[in-house]
Parts: structure tokens; sequence; C-alpha cells
């Protein structure tokens, strides 16, 4: 087995000893394996979060086009991989390039794992985007009969309407013009989100 097949291989199985070793033996962080994953993609999808950890603390790479790591562990359900790979700065809302054009959270919805909706909610995920078939996650959701996805995402929407509803208050700037002051109502907005998620 050649050694990017042999560093995917322990990223995908959580050989966090033999995914050490590799590295230290000279492997390549981001190497594509026979299935086209990274190591990163590898553990992502197996939901092996040590290993995930390890490769991020050793500046893996984010994948800059086609399907990422985020959407691997959003499609898996794999909660604490999904919250690292955020943390360490994964693009919420990057597209895939399969004839979906799907970001993360139509991964989430598609396989009824409403905690990582939640979790992509909180991070601040568009959930009113369409897919390449013209699809919104609420569509799916609906069309699927997950019913606490769809509940969830229609108090999303609802609150979006509201907060578009509401005149805007100005304030005159001292230059003799008119300034927008929306920052509360997105402060709000943004606590009032989290609330949503956290409690459904």
């Amino acid at each position: 087995m050649r050694p990017r097949e042999k560093l995917c291989t322990a990223a995908r199985d959580g050989s966090l000893e033999d995914v050490i070793k590799l590295l230290d033996s000279g492997g390549n962080i981001n190497w594509k394996g026979s299935k086209g994953l990274t190591p990163l993609q590898e553990a992502s999808k197996a939901d092996q979060l040590e290993v995930v950890s390890l490769l991020l603390n050793h500046n893996a790479e984010f994948e800059q086009k086609g399907t990422t790591s985020l959407h691997l562990a959003c499609e898996g359900g794999h909660l604490k991989v999904a919250e690292l790979l955020i943390e360490h700065g994964a693009v919420i809302d990057q597209p895939d390039q399969s004839q979906k054009g799907s970001t993360p959270i139509f991964n989430a919805v598609e396989n009824n794992h409403i905690e990582v909706v939640k979790l992509l909610l909180r991070n601040k995920a568009k959930f009113n985007i369409r897919n390449a078939k013209k699809q919104t996650p609420l569509m799916i959701a609906t069309k699927k009969g997950y019913k606490d996805i769809e509940d969830l995402l229609v108090k999303m929407h609802t609150l979006t309407q509201k907060d578009r509803a509401k005149p805007q208050k100005s304030a005159n700037n001292k230059s003799g013009g008119r300034k927008v002051m929306g920052s509360s109502g997105r402060i709000a907005r943004e606590l009032a989100i989290s609330v949503i998620a956290e409690t459904i």
C-alpha cells in the first residue's frame, strides 16, 4: 500500500498513532487517496474526532472546491466533528460541485440530523439558500417528512420575515446625512436565532 493510501486509511480508521508516524516520516497531510479524499475528509466522514483534531492542529488545508470535510461531517450527523471544523474556519456555506450544488446545511437536512442543522444555524448558515435543483432546505425537510427540522426552519423563516418588515431606525450623522442604525436589530435577531436553535 502506498504511503498516501496508508495515511488516508489510518485517518479513516481512527488510528491516531499510525497517522502521527506517517506524518513524522514525511507524509503529506493533504494527500488524496484512491477515493479522491484527503485524510481530513476521510476522518470527518468516519467521525474520527481525535484524528480530525490532530490534522487541523497540524494545519491540514480545507478543500477549496467539491465536497468538503464539513459536507461529509454534516451528512453523517457527526456533530462534534462539524463543530470542530467550524471552529477552525471551515466555510459554512460552501457549495459542493456535484449536480446538486448543495451547501453543508442541505447534507444535514437531507439526512435528518437536526442537531447539526442547529449548529449550522447558530453559526449563521444561510437557510434560504437554493441548490442547483432550486430547492431550499425547508422544501427538502417538508418533502421528506422531517417535522422537527421543518418546524425549526419555518420558525427561522418567520423570524427573517418579521425582521425585514420592521422599519429601520435612522439618525442624523455629523455630515448632515442619514445613517441607518440597524446594529441592535441584527444583534436581537442573532440572539433569537440562537434561542430557537437551542430550544426546539
